[in-house]
């Protein structure tokens, strides 16, 4: 796989760039995407590109999948009304379907505990932030395929791992980006302070920015700012209904889609690092 080092500029599209620091690597949409099938997932085209830190000699502690969302300009009136513990139910709600599909499969179910960090939208930014904190657990023999009520309050499990899921929207003329990272809650505050310097470096391009919405020949999009935190479906978004026949979008956006696959990665990576600790190969 061929990953770009920073200090470079990182096309996203043809809307925004990535002016990727040092010290951080980046890996294309088709290697991304081919990346996150092996590990379980099912990317979506709007996948444009993994960053992973590459300070020398210390494994990558996290990853971040950056993607495209062209759905239209996003109105965010509805940022003064928000219901935070609602929304926890809808993302759950939104999860369940993913989770009784990863039962019969034997794979891991996740869990949404809480706020790792409470929405949060900064209106000169134009840009959503907030973090959830999961719990992956393991499956286990002779575990029942019924489905489970989201609405029921997590339960304790000493072999499930806890995970940070950290997400920012940045809105834009036509659409939005999502940088989304999964990385052990127990390194989220350690390494809080690098995600977000990255995420800073995410402009978008001259004329594309939110506030050159064109009311008069722009699209606008359908859902509110809070629906895309919930995972809430795209009206007439059809290729939806055709991943895994459920009206999630469980390719994308990790409240819905990373969470699932990418959480279980976290382990692998680790393990791997830890396994190759005296000799790394070079990322490129």
């Amino acid at each position: 796989m061929q990953f770009q080092r920073g200090p470079v500029v990182i096309e996203l599209g043809a809307e925004a760039v990535l002016d990727l620091p040092a010290d951080f690597a980046f890996l294309p949409a088709m290697e991304t995407r081919s990346l996150l099938r092996e590990w379980g997932n099912r990317p979506s085209d709007r996948t444009v590109g993994m960053v992973v830190p590459t300070r020398e000699g210390a494994p990558p502690p996290w990853f971040m999948v950056i993607s495209h969302v062209p759905e239209g300009h996003v109105d965010v009136t509805d940022t003064r009304d928000w219901d935070r513990d609602a929304m926890l139910v809808a993302i759950r709600k939104g999860l369940s379907g993913n989770n009784a599909v990863r039962r019969e499969e034997g794979a891991a179910q996740t869990e949404v505990l809480g706020w790792a960090r409470p929405p949060r939208f900064d209106a000169a930014s134009h840009r959503l932030t907030w973090a959830l904190s999961i719990r992956d657990k393991p499956p286990k023999a002779g575990a029942s395929a019924a489905p489970v009520d989201p609405d029921d309050e997590p339960d304790e499990d000493p072999d499930a791992e806890l995970i940070a899921n950290d997400n920012t929207i940045l809105l834009g003329r036509r659409g939005y980006l999502n940088a989304s990272v999964v990385l052990p809650i127990l390194d989220y505050v350690r390494h809080a302070g690098e995600i977000a310097t990255l995420v800073a470096a995410i402009r978008f391009r001259s004329g594309e920015g939110y506030t050159d919405f064109d009311a008069d020949t722009d699209r606008r999009s359908q859902r509110a700012l809070s629906a895309l935190l919930v995972a809430e479906p795209a009206a007439r978004a059809g290729w939806l209904d055709r991943l895994l026949a459920r009206r999630v979008e469980v390719a994308y956006v990790l409240g819905a889609v990373l969470i699932g696959g990418l959480i279980g990665a976290v382990s692998r990576l680790r393990m791997r690092s830890a396994a190759r600790r005296e000799v790394r190969p070079p990322l490129d």
